[in-house]
């Protein structure tokens, strides 16, 4: 087997280096994907975040590739984000999703959360 424990293998579509620092967050996390006319909704929970994107574990099955809608709370935030991401990965149940439609708002409101959070694993 290749790689380290618990990380996404060749093949998975995971790119094995970030961009961005990601930082540990756990809040209930919602993904539409519309899939031959049909809109369905995964919830789960987020396992870590970066300016590029979200990591989550989700009840349901996406595929590397799709374009889903997130819908997740930031700590002390009034209002969810709502926003577009791209799947990279999938491992079991666990996925990388990397943000598509990110506004200078919302990636200024992860910055401030990333400088009061640990960094993930």
């Amino acid at each position: 087997m290749n790689g380290s424990p618990g990380m996404p293998q060749a093949g998975s579509g995971f790119k094995g280096s970030r961009q961005f620092s990601r930082f540990k967050l756990d809040q209930r996390v919602a993904v539409r994907v519309v899939r031959d006319g049909s809109e369905q909704t995964l919830r789960g929970r987020s396992n870590d975040i970066g300016e590029g994107g979200l990591g989550a574990t989700l009840a349901g099955e996406l595929i590397p590739g799709d374009i889903v809608v997130l819908e997740f709370w930031l700590p002390l935030s009034r209002d969810p984000l709502r926003l577009q991401a791209r799947v990279q990965y999938r491992l079991g149940f666990r996925y990388g999703l990397a943000f598509i439609t990110l506004s200078g708002e919302q990636r200024s409101a992860i910055v401030r959360l990333a400088g009061s959070m640990p960094a993930a694993e």
